[in-house]
């Protein structure tokens, strides 16, 4: 089924499935190269601290998918924000060792 269009302006008109502004959907990937200090592990085999982004937790609630720099996957259970310094993200499951880059999904 075809989403409906949408007209912007005199005679330019935009199909379904097409976003302004990022070109990504909301809740598309978000891929974090590295934790907040820098590096390319967690801070225990469930958890690891992030660089601080003020839409992270709101776009990519507890129940979101992470996918780890092995292509393995697990759940976003807790969220501690430490604005404007970092965020500390937990998963469940153990994960150790390098894990970023990381992709966040919803």
């Amino acid at each position: 089924m075809a989403l409906p269009g949408i007209a912007i302006g005199g005679g330019i008109t935009v199909g379904g499935g097409i976003f302004m502004g990022t070109g990504v959907p909301p809740g598309g990937p978000l891929v974090i190269p590295l934790n907040s200090d820098g590096g390319t592990t967690g801070w225990s085999a469930v958890s690891a601290s992030i660089p601080y982004g003020a839409t992270i937790i709101a776009t990519y609630p507890v129940g979101s998918t992470i996918t780890f720099q092995d292509g393995s996957t697990s759940t976003i259970d807790q969220w501690d924000p430490y604005a404007p310094n970092y965020i500390d993200i937990f998963w469940v499951g153990n994960k150790s060792g390098t894990i970023f880059p990381i992709t966040l999904s919803t």
